[in-house]
């Protein structure tokens, strides 16, 4: 499914294709590698959708990510 995403300090969003049984940190692993010529990447980024921090095990399903929603990568 795809979802936009948002890289902090990165200049645009993404459009990232997902499957609903990965995790928020597959997510994060996915949005910052389509980022990466423009990000470098960095340990301690957390995903964020509906203003709420995911845990990182938490399936994007079960966190309520449907398509065509907004995910957020932040640096802690």
């Amino acid at each position: 499914m795809p979802v936009y995403g948002f890289i902090q300090g990165d200049s645009m969003g993404l459009v990232v294709l997902v499957r609903p049984d990965e995790t928020a940190h597959d997510l994060a692993d996915r949005m910052v590698e389509a980022a990466a010529v423009r990000v470098s990447p960095r340990p301690g980024g957390r995903v964020l959708f509906a203003e709420k921090v995911l845990d990182p095990r938490v399936t994007l399903r079960s966190a309520g990510v449907g398509p065509l929603d907004r995910v957020d990568l932040v640096w802690v």
